[in-house]
């Protein structure tokens, strides 16, 4: 099929390769079909490897047939010469054997047959699937490769592909064969299985999750569908993929290219990073606001917050801090560790030390400058002015903590510009919240000399933020010394 300019396989890739071939030889395969007469049709069959089609040609009836060159020559008179095969197949060849009979009477049985031949079907690795593969592998995902092809075939492509790292190389037939636990012992060392039946990938996807893995399933055929639905992720081709399979999966490929599995792994894990720096904002500022003002209750001080300042608040925590944080592009390091485990927690220890230090700072500093004005202030309107909006600016500074994790920092401006806009269209909603809206906000207007002690004063929690990384980097590098 023509799409966009170009030859678009449908189906099955074998058949596909043939029809391209009769192509560019330009020979009509539409034309031969419709001059020929087909009397029966036995479809290919994963067990069997092989099809047989009855066609009359003249006054002879003739079965022709064509599968898995092992299996043909079997069947065959005579034993054909599979060298050639091999080498073949050694060079990452699909290979396809031919033979027909003449049927006399009813006999159309697939024995006694003439061989007539073999071809080599090479696929092109796409000039990034070594990398795309290697860049999984690194991330902690190990690829395997189920196919129909021979194990030698495979194995040449696999290694050519970077797939083969060592692991063993075991036909559908051997697998089968195996014990349920036998099998979830054997597909830990798996790299590629050969040979394979519609539902060996299933078996294969059922071993590993018996492991306790978490399985991505690619495929294009209607064969495919049990495995890309029982699999945690199943990944269709949007392209030369079948309807069935396009609706058993969870992702389409638009594209059927594996580097965009690579690409969504990428920002995938970016976005779970962006939600934990989320959580960390919104869980620091909760934290430190609901202590301060049960503790200023209690301690007799001045109400710390109105309605009005705590919706402001609010809005900043749920809807400008969401966006400004989860704007974070995703950087290198993501593919350097290996996948979270799906029983980890969101709240990293590191979150949680940042959450309750940060907090503190906030809390100690919120009800000194409450209790004493240290930052500003004589009159207790203005007190609790400068402690509202050194409140939020304190918040914009542990913004930029926020977006470290675990000791990480990433790209400081180029990684997320729109933090900065964000961030610098909140500081100034509140210098015109202080400086014109204090009928509204319960505030009064502050002196430049005041807003600048404001941003000197509440700049120490970069600090703080600065020296939690340094720590949590120095244990965990004791904890978990390089290699060397």
């Amino acid at each position: 099929e023509e799409r966009e300019g170009r030859i678009i396989v449908i189906g099955n890739s074998t058949e596909g390769a043939l029809l391209r071939w009769l192509r560019t030889h330009n020979m009509d395969y539409r034309k031969i079909r419709a001059e020929t007469t087909v009397s029966r049709q036995y479809l290919f069959d994963g067990t069997r490897k092989r099809m047989s089609t009855v066609v009359r040609l003249g006054d002879k009836n003739y079965l022709l047939v064509k599968g898995a060159p092992e299996i043909l020559a079997g069947l065959c008179t005579g034993t054909p010469d599979l060298s050639g095969v091999s080498e073949l197949a050694s060079r990452a060849m699909r290979t396809l054997a031919f033979a027909h009979k003449e049927i006399t009477g009813d006999d159309e049985h697939e024995t006694g047959l003439t061989w007539d031949g073999f071809v080599g079907i090479r696929d092109h690795l796409r000039d990034n699937i070594p990398e795309s593969v290697a860049t999984c592998q690194h991330a902690g995902i190990r690829v395997r490769m189920v196919t129909g092809d021979n194990p030698e075939t495979a194995r040449a492509i696999a290694r050519e592909s970077g797939i083969l790292q060592g692991g063993t190389v075991m036909t559908g037939a051997a697998f089968r064969t195996l014990s349920v636990d036998e099998q979830a012992a054997a597909a830990g060392d798996l790299d590629v299985m050969a040979r394979a039946e519609p539902m060996d990938k299933l078996l294969l996807v059922e071993a590993l999750q018996k492991n306790g893995s978490v399985v991505a399933v690619t495929g294009d055929g209607t064969n495919d569908a049990p495995a890309l639905k029982h699999a945690d992720v199943g990944m269709a081709m949007g392209i030369a993929g079948t309807e069935v399979a396009r609706e058993a999966s969870d992702i389409i490929l638009l594209d059927d290219s594996f580097a965009s599995i690579t690409s969504a792994v990428w920002w995938g894990r970016s976005l779970f990073e962006n939600i934990q720096r989320f959580i960390l904002f919104q869980l620091t500022i909760n934290f430190s606001a609901v202590i301060i003002i049960f503790l200023s209750t209690i301690l007799g001080y001045p109400e710390p917050f109105t309605i009005i300042q705590i919706l402001w608040i609010n809005i900043i925590m749920d809807t400008l801090a969401a966006f400004a944080l989860c704007s974070e592009a995703p950087h290198a390091g993501l593919m350097n560790h290996k996948p979270i485990p799906q029983d980890a927690k969101i709240i990293t220890p590191f979150m949680w030390l940042s959450i309750l230090v940060t907090g503190t700072v906030f809390i100690l500093g919120g009800l000194l400058q409450i209790a004493t004005g240290f930052i500003g202030g004589t009159t207790t309107a203005e007190i609790t002015t400068v402690f509202f909006s050194a409140f939020i600016i304190a918040a914009v500074w542990n913004g930029i903590n926020c977006r470290a994790l675990d000791g990480r920092m990433p790209p400081f401006f180029s990684g997320n510009p729109t933090f900065f806009i964000v961030m610098g269209l909140v500081v100034l909603i509140q210098i015109a919240i202080v400086q014109y809206g204090g009928a509204v906000f319960g505030t009064v207007p502050l002196s430049a000399d005041g807003w600048a002690r404001i941003i000197v004063f509440t700049a120490p929690v970069l600090l703080v933020g600065l020296l939690l990384r340094t720590v949590f980097r120095i244990h965990t590098l004791q904890k978990n010394p390089p290699e060397m």
